[in-house]
């Protein structure tokens, strides 16, 4: 049975809870995603989302830091289905998903992505 730790990029893209929105801005735009996990040291605080940052960032200027924010926590474990990730994805309207490796720790190891997601199910169905 396959599991979203199969399937996550380790290489993970993230931020820290006290970077300015302008640097998670402009990390987000570089890699070319919309959203990224917000760490406390390799804990995961929460998830930013590009269009959320512009707007605070619109809003406040680059005076307040990510952490100040209220995140949504939205994560995954890495012994979940990727059925579940898929369902989560769908719901929160998010094409990436954290991946900790348990509810307890919390420790980021990971992201999975709708396309990643995708492409094993297409495997399975050919």
């Amino acid at each position: 049975m396959t599991k979203v730790g199969d399937l996550m990029e380790s290489r993970l893209i993230a931020v820290s809870r006290v970077s300015s929105l302008s640097t998670a801005i402009r990390l987000m735009r570089g890699a070319r995603v919309t959203a990224i996990p917000v760490l406390d040291g390799r804990t995961l605080y929460g998830v930013l989302t590009l269009d959320e940052a512009e707007r605070q960032l619109e809003r406040w200027g680059d005076e307040r830091n990510v952490g100040s924010m209220h995140l949504r926590k939205i994560f995954v474990e890495e012994r979940d289905r990727p059925e579940k990730a898929a369902k989560i994805m769908v719901e929160n309207k998010l094409n990436r998903l954290p991946v900790v490796d348990s509810i307890i720790e919390m420790r980021c190891v990971g992201v999975v992505s709708s396309t990643e997601i995708a492409q094993r199910h297409k495997k399975k169905l050919f």
